[in-house]
């Protein structure tokens, strides 16, 4: 177990999305979404998108938060010390 939780933001409104499962389905937001909430657990087995274009700006190890912006879009500090505004790679449908 952990000894640092991990960052969770509660309150977000999620984005739709779609993503294969390990059941050979592709689910959508709309399919799992719950009544009170919906947690989303992802298990990356390789480098993602996110993570090779924080590799390219020299980022070997990124944090969660680099992740995030990488993600979702937003400022990132890079290994030069300087930081760079993301737009992300995952952007709401609709």
């Amino acid at each position: 177990m952990s000894a640092i939780p991990p960052i969770c933001n509660f309150g977000w409104k999620a984005v739709d999305f779609r993503l294969p499962a390990t059941d050979g389905r592709t689910y959508s937001f709309a399919d799992i979404r719950g009544p009170k909430g919906t947690v989303v657990h992802l298990r990356v087995q390789k480098p993602t998108g996110a993570q090779q274009n924080l590799a390219r700006m020299g980022v070997a190890q990124p944090n969660a938060e680099q992740i995030q912006a990488a993600l979702i879009g937003g400022d990132v500090e890079i290994a030069s010390g300087s930081s760079r505004q993301l737009a992300g790679m995952i952007v709401p449908r609709g």
